[in-house]
């Protein structure tokens, strides 16, 4: 186990340490220690052990094959000594990071081996405990070290982010939500920790950033996308009334709402926008004048590990919650389908008539005709256009795939995979029930695709989109 241990400890820091820097390795460095056999062990160091092997579980489990031939053999192993070892030291258990950290690589276990109750329970439990640190709150890290400090603010904002994907992908109730954003969500973001930047150079007429920048751009990513799909479910609540057959005149959103939810929205599409360029949807284009050339007259030159990694989670991440925002955007109040059960569609692209672009703040007479819901709920947002939109995402996503390798796309993990399983579905839904569309011709050369590529990412999420096909 020791040696099994270093392998995972070392493949962590290379492979998985760049999508989520939430420990500290001289601290790892002290758990291999606790492992050595006739190492006589302190109750405090419990807490080191635990954290190290629920580390060995994830790493076991994620990292493929082809980099660890032996992980599929451990990872449960480790796993089961993390769960033993947590009951041990919640005896004595400090709430800190790595009381955080080790749930949520427990979580991540689970999550890669197609437990998603599980999954669900020990994310819940690594929230519960950031949540009685009070760790969005910036006052909460007076007192801690420096190390403890970065750690912490890491960790809140991987909990934000995952309690999102896990609403939007596994249609889980969103914890980390609303009621923080009234309260106020001062924490800061992290900064770089010694020694944890990759030193490899790039060649891409850009400076090599730090590796949190990429970490912390996730985080403006998936909170712009909240506060957008928050703001479509906050109109739809304001205007359920229409449902019951109230004045349509006085029920819609105005133009001062509409125009703050365009707001929302470009801050979204923006997100990215400051991206260095190694992380971006085309990390060989440089912008610059003076270092742009022509794809012939050189090769790119590969991107370290560490970039390639990120550049995936941040643009697939992406390209999927434009996807769901599209969705929610274009549904009608009565929906077709639920992107979650916490994002329920609202429809303001519906709204953009003529009449809603006039000086009034009061809703177009034009508007309220795209709420005559017949019995049988259909997509009246779903004009030919945005059903183009919808395939664009998907061209979109296809290409960030085609620039990424295998083995960085299955290290990105199993949020990944379900991040790409929902944009093909959304293409055998436009195939499905818009056939008659001229955009279902282009969406249907994407049918087998999709769970072709889903069935090389060797994950569980590509059965039932296989068997949708």
């Amino acid at each position: 186990m020791p040696s099994l241990a270093r392998n995972c400890v070392d493949h962590f820091f290379e492979c998985l340490y760049p999508l989520m820097p939430i420990v500290y390795r001289p601290k790892i460095e002290l758990g291999l220690c606790l492992l050595q056999p006739g190492i006589e062990r302190r109750e405090v160091d419990l807490e080191v052990f635990t954290l190290t092997v629920a580390l060995c579980a994830i790493t076991a489990a994620i990292v493929p094959s082809t980099i660890f031939s032996q992980g599929s053999r451990v990872a449960e192993k480790f796993y089961l000594i993390s769960k033993r070892s947590l009951e041990l030291y919640r005896q004595t258990e400090q709430p800190n990071s790595s009381s955080i950290a080790l749930r949520y690589f427990q979580s991540g276990y689970t999550h890669s081996v197609g437990q998603p109750r599980t999954t669900w329970d020990e994310l819940e439990s690594a929230i519960e405990l950031a949540q009685i640190m009070r760790l969005h709150e910036e006052s909460s890290y007076t007192g801690m070290d420096v190390v403890e400090s970065q750690l912490c603010r890491r960790l809140f904002w991987v909990l934000f982010t995952g309690d999102k994907s896990a609403a939007i992908l596994g249609k889980h109730q969103i914890t980390l939500g609303r009621y923080l954003l009234e309260s106020g969500i001062t924490v800061r973001y992290s900064e770089s920790l010694e020694g944890e930047d990759p030193s490899s150079s790039l060649d891409t007429g850009s400076s090599v950033p730090r590796l949190i920048t990429g970490f912390n751009l996730n985080q403006d990513l998936w909170r712009a996308a909240y506060l957008v799909l928050l703001e479509i479910e906050s109109l739809r609540e304001k205007y359920r009334g229409i449902e019951d057959g109230e004045n349509q005149h006085s029920r819609l959103p105005t133009k001062s709402e509409l125009s703050h939810l365009s707001d929302l929205y470009i801050a979204f599409e923006t997100s990215l926008g400051a991206a260095p360029t190694c992380l971006s949807a085309n990390p060989t284009l440089s912008l610059t004048p003076a270092s742009f050339v022509f794809g012939q007259e050189r090769e790119a030159t590969p991107l370290p590990r560490a970039f390639a990694l990120q550049r995936i989670n941040l643009q697939v991440s992406y390209q999927c919650l434009r996807l769901v925002i599209v969705q929610a955007m274009t549904s009608t109040i009565t929906p077709y389908y639920n992107v979650s059960q916490i994002w329920a569609p609202f429809s303001p692209l519906t709204y953009m008539s003529p009449g809603a672009a006039s000086g009034s703040d009061q809703a177009s007479p034009n508007v309220a005709r795209n709420f005559d819901t017949p019995v049988e709920p259909i997509l009246v947002g779903e004009s030919s256009a945005l059903l183009l939109q919808k395939v664009r995402i998907a061209e979109e996503m296809l290409y960030i795939l085609h620039t990424s390798s295998l083995e960085n796309l299955r290290l990105n993990g199993e949020s990944c995979v379900e991040k790409i399983r929902l944009v093909g579905a959304a293409m055998l839904e436009i195939v499905d029930h818009h056939a008659s569309s001229p955009v279902a011709v282009i969406a249907s050369r994407f049918k087998e695709l999709y769970p072709h590529i889903l069935a090389h990412l060797r994950s569980k999420a590509s059965d039932s989109l296989a068997n949708d096909a």
